[in-house]
């Protein structure tokens, strides 16, 4: 008799983890615990594409990006220039035309030979990308730059697939997968900073260093 009502127990068991097998559990967390989980998400799958709107410098812009653990590379385009982004072993590397070295400030006479040309961009320059690497991706996850995150959680669909969405405190929202891996797929900045979707998750690809690449350092002379 009690070997049958232990494998009545063990079967119930069996059906009831059946019948909750169709979500991740997002639900039944907070707002901040679902942007750790997506955060989480998106540092173990160590890449994914990252495409939308962002901020720099009070311009708007486009980003196309593969980010990959420290490593990016990618389009950034802002006022009508296309900018290609490679950041490999934590250096960063851009090309651009020579349109965007004069907007940058760059005098007439060095903008010709750094049109489309790879350059090596200095560190202190380099760290207003950071936020564009899978890691400072993640960061803004868990603590949004236009806000804190709201404790609530509400349910969505997403091309007829089940998400959950997280607020913050400055408009901006969080959409998060609502079945197998809690990923990020979109994040809305508040005051129209822009939105960003990420797919492709854990699809790793080759991610290289230019060829013989210009130091601006040495521009200085």
């Amino acid at each position: 008799m009690r070997i049958r009502t232990l494998a009545v127990l063990g079967t119930s068991a069996l059906l009831l983890s059946a019948c909750g097998s169709d979500g991740n559990g997002m639900t039944e967390l907070s707002g901040p615990e679902v942007a750790d989980r997506a955060a989480t998400a998106l540092e173990e799958a160590g890449s994914a594409a990252v495409s939308g709107e962002v901020a720099m410098d009070g311009e708007s812009g486009e980003v196309d990006l593969r980010v990959q653990g420290e490593d990016l590379a990618g389009t950034l385009s802002m006022s009508g220039l296309d900018v290609q982004l490679a950041a490999v072993d934590g250096q960063l590397y851009l090309q651009a035309p020579a349109d965007f070295w004069t907007a940058s400030g760059l005098p007439e006479e060095v903008t010709g030979p750094l049109d489309g040309r790879w350059v090596v961009v200095p560190a202190e320059a380099a760290a207003g990308f950071a936020d564009l690497t899978l890691q400072g991706l993640a960061d803004e996850l868990r603590s949004p730059g236009d806000g804190e995150i709201q404790q609530e959680v509400t349910e969505d669909e997403r091309d007829g697939e089940p998400v959950v969405v997280v607020q913050n405190d400055g408009g901006g929202s969080l959409v998060v997968a609502g079945e197998d891996q809690p990923y990020p797929l979109e994040v809305t900045s508040g005051e129209d900073q822009g939105t960003l979707t990420f797919s492709e998750f854990g699809e790793e690809q080759e991610i290289t260093a230019p060829e013989d690449p210009l130091d601006l350092a040495d521009l200085g002379g």
